[in-house]
């Protein structure tokens, strides 16, 4: 043997003999894996901005979503801000220090959110594929299976879709190391397990939908763990040492967002204004219509996505049924194995209840789902997790993720070719279908939005004027705008959340009836408004604005003309309450008379 070869095999023994070099490789392979999806980014500069995953265009605003606490009266509109607030003002705060612009926070944001969602996976499949001790002579298998797994739960389609960093992809990234938490807190409870378990889905619990999800998956394990354990002593005092100090933990960690929202249940007056109060069930019906089981299993169902779930096409139409049937291969391969591991008999069965659940109003749970979402106290205050029925097929997305790492794992754990090419066909075969869904995202969502540099200029403007100012901006968000400049893309409330005026709710925005929509008319060309048909130079002189804008409690107004399908004419330059200040490209900025201020 040379010395060459000698040392070859050196490092390959070196390699083999230190687990903790494979995980930190297999944890890079999934990070460069994440940037698939955003490939776009890298050769262009741009925002990532699309309905709800639009942000404000600078830090100091992003930091103000989260200064400005006094929700019922103004700023952001509910309460999932204070329960971001946990891992969003620690990561604002650095990339202020850094002086990290937007575009790029957002992008590391969304990557890393992403590539969480890989590693979190990795540590449950590993975990699982370790206890099923597979045999074999492969030192590489159990990695290669965890790692498949860990792609799977990523680039899956209800992953891609659901992707938002800042509402409730953090609970789904963190789902599965959750649970592995709970799995290891339950066989031995240790007081570093709850407080990591607790600390874990507080900081990741970003909204009222990853509440349900978090403690859906904690009270259903351990009501299983009880019950395939028939109730013993042990296991109801393992359960009893988990679920008292972590709910304890929980409520302690979480009464910054609990105790007013509590409270205002107490009283039976809503926290915030009822969101769309016009939901019902014929609403209901309509998201719940794609949500049948075959769509379900293959994670087609969805109703309002940018890019549609719906393969087109026999291929591709063959080719979503990947999932479900190499799981079912899987069942049937392992099946002597499976049955006998807790963890894979509660996947499947939770696989079975988040179908059913996402079927929503279509099925057999029409009238029982209904009830609930529409009628049972307090139940609406979650919102879309109910709402969106196809919201609960975060736990299949764990089943098909688990059970193909594992069946992966198996056929590479003795080295044949023929099951390792058995292996290579089947990671070949889910990865394609993946393809359109991932493809369309990373085009046409998660692509950069060049922004033009108006909104900056003009918000440099503001801060300079009056640093801290609330300005308003003309038109009103409603649920987005396909703007001049971002013409193939519908984005969000970009004015809301650049400007974050004093009567921003979303609620009202969906009232049709609401004050917005009424201030509008009074200035558009377009619609005929009340003023129009009794005489509008008695009913509405050319010095009422800054009255009209005072609830507001603005010192600017910035019109914005790149919006198509508005047009106000020279009705603000006529006011005589508002003076012309600054313009930049298709932005004009207006100073409010001083009358118009309000404490």
């Amino acid at each position: 043997m040379t010395s060459t070869q000698a040392g070859a095999a050196e490092v390959g023994v070196r390699f083999r003999n230190r687990p903790a070099l494979r995980h930190a490789i297999s944890i890079v392979l999934i990070i460069l894996v994440s940037l698939v999806l955003f490939y776009r980014h890298f050769a262009t500069r741009g925002m990532l901005m699309h309905v709800d995953m639009t942000f404000p265009t600078t830090i100091s605003r992003n930091l103000a979503l989260y200064n400005h606490t006094w929700w019922q009266y103004g700023s952001v509109q509910n309460i999932w801000n204070v329960q971001r607030v946990f891992w969003a003002y620690p990561l604002l705060g650095l990339v202020k220090l850094f002086n990290i612009a937007t575009d790029r926070y957002l992008l590391i944001m969304f990557i890393g959110t992403f590539a969480l969602a890989g590693v979190s996976m990795y540590a449950l499949a590993f975990y699982t594929i370790k206890r099923f001790r597979l045999g074999g002579t492969s030192q590489y298998a159990l990695h290669v299976g965890a790692l498949f797994a860990a792609i799977i739960f990523m680039y899956n389609p209800f992953s891609v879709s659901h992707l938002w960093p800042y509402f409730g992809y953090p609970g789904y990234a963190v789902l599965p190391l959750a649970f592995l938490l709970l799995v290891m807190a339950v066989e031995k409870p240790r007081a570093w397990k709850l407080i990591s378990l607790a600390i874990l889905i507080t900081v990741a619990g970003t909204g009222p939908i990853n509440v349900i999800w978090f403690w859906f998956m904690i009270i259903a394990y351990l009501l299983f763990f009880i019950i395939s354990k028939r109730f013993d002593r042990r296991s109801l005092a393992n359960t009893g040492k988990v679920v008292l100090p972590l709910v304890g933990l929980y409520v302690l960690l979480n009464a910054v967002w609990m105790t007013p929202f509590f409270g205002s249940m107490l009283i039976n007056k809503p926290f915030t204004p009822v969101y769309q109060g016009s939901f019902g069930r014929p609403m209901l019906d309509m998201l719940s219509k794609s949500g049948t089981i075959l769509n379900n299993v293959r994670f087609t169902a969805g109703w309002g996505l940018p890019v549609n779930p719906q393969p087109s096409g026999s291929f591709w139409t063959i080719l979503s049924f990947a999932l479900p049937l190499l799981a079912l291969v899987a069942l049937l391969v392992l099946r002597r194995k499976l049955f006998r591991d807790r963890i894979v008999i509660f996947w499947s069965l939770m696989f079975i209840v988040s179908v059913l659940l996402a079927t929503g109003t279509s099925s057999i749970l029409a009238r029982p789902y209904s009830w609930f979402v529409l009628k049972a106290p307090g139940l609406s205050s979650f919102g879309w997790v109910f709402r969106a029925a196809d919201r609960w097929l975060i736990y299949t997305a764990v089943f098909y993720a688990l059970l193909l790492g594992l069946l992966v794992a198996h056929l590479l754990r003795n080295q044949k070719a023929m099951k390792n090419a058995l292996a290579a066909v089947i990671v070949m075969l889910v990865v394609t279908s993946f393809a359109p869904m991932t493809l369309s995202y990373a085009k046409n969502v998660y692509n950069p939005t060049v922004i033009p540099s108006d909104y900056t200029n003009v918000t440099k403007y503001m801060e300079k004027s009056s640093p801290g100012s609330r300005p308003i901006w003309i038109p009103f968000a409603k649920d987005g705008f396909n703007y001049d400049w971002a013409p193939e893309k519908r984005i969000g409330s970009f004015d809301v959340y650049t400007s974050n005026p004093s009567l921003n709710n979303f609620q009202d925005i969906f009232n049709k009836n609401n004050y917005y929509y009424w201030l509008e008319s009074q200035f558009s060309n377009n619609s005929l408004g009340p003023d129009e048909v009794l005489n509008r130079a008695i009913m509405f002189q050319n010095s009422f604005a800054s009255g009209l804008f005072a609830p507001f409690a603005a010192r600017f107004m910035v019109a914005d003309s790149s919006v198509p399908f508005y047009n106000f004419g020279d009705s603000f330059s006529k006011d005589k309450s508002l003076k012309s200040v600054f313009q930049n490209g298709n932005l004009e900025v207006f100073k409010l008379d001083s009358s118009g201020r309000m404490l």
